[in-house]
């Protein structure tokens, strides 16, 4: 079972996005959803999250996710913090998992984000919380 904790974010993104674009450079991984807008569902609002400290990631389709909780029991929201039960979970059990290693005061053990989408999902592993800003109309 998964444990997960609602990460804020700005009030105008309400509903479950449809991620459209994901960007990785490096250590940068950058996520592009597309949200309705509550007013007028024919205008998406852009919105981007961004996590500078990426070390891993991955992207399913949400029906490959059920296993960890179902329609039935899943909490509203898009932007989750994964404390146990998740991704990360079943990679600490690996011996050869290296990430999982805590690097000194620079590079601290990696954190479980994950982004539901309305048709896909992507799981990170990233050390903070993502910046996540509005684009411009």
């Amino acid at each position: 079972m998964v444990i997960a904790t609602a990460i804020d974010v700005p009030k105008e993104l309400l509903g479950i996005p449809d991620i459209d674009n994901i960007s990785f450079d490096a250590r940068r991984l950058e996520v592009r959803g597309l949200f309705s807008h509550p007013d007028q569902p024919e205008y998406h609002i852009s919105a981007y999250c961004l996590f500078s400290t990426c070390s891993g990631f991955r992207v399913l389709d949400e029906g490959d996710l059920l296993e960890f909780w179902s329609m039935d029991s899943q909490p509203s929201g898009w932007l989750w913090q994964i404390v146990s039960g998740g991704w990360l979970s079943q990679e600490l059990k690996r011996d050869g998992f290296f990430t999982s290693r805590e690097n000194g005061p620079h590079w601290p053990a990696p954190r479980e984000f994950l982004i539901v989408g309305q048709e896909y999902c992507v799981s990170v592993f990233a050390q903070r919380e993502p910046l996540i800003w509005l684009a411009e109309p």
